[in-house]
């Protein structure tokens, strides 16, 4: 999981940022859950800090998903590359 400034930036009515440590702790708790349920729970952790204040930066997520089976087909082909 990646995420831009605009997360942590996200600021309520006080301006009060959101930070690094809450959506990063969020993201560490969350083991388990698909990446959709996690991108969920980052909007709504940032919504619920943020409430009605105007956001000025750009929102973005990224979530790689990972699996059994396509970290084997990538072992498989970094060590025929190498041998």
């Amino acid at each position: 999981m990646a995420f831009s400034e605009g997360i942590t930036e996200a600021m309520d009515c006080n301006r009060e940022q959101i930070g690094e440590d809450r959506p990063t702790k969020l993201v560490m708790d969350e083991v388990g859950i698909t990446a959709a349920e996690l991108m969920e729970r980052l909007v709504k952790a940032v919504k619920s800090h943020a409430g009605q204040a105007p956001q000025h930066d750009d929102m973005t997520w990224v979530a790689l998903v990972r699996t059994r089976s396509n970290l084997a087909a990538w072992a498989q082909r970094a060590t025929s590359q190498c041998g």
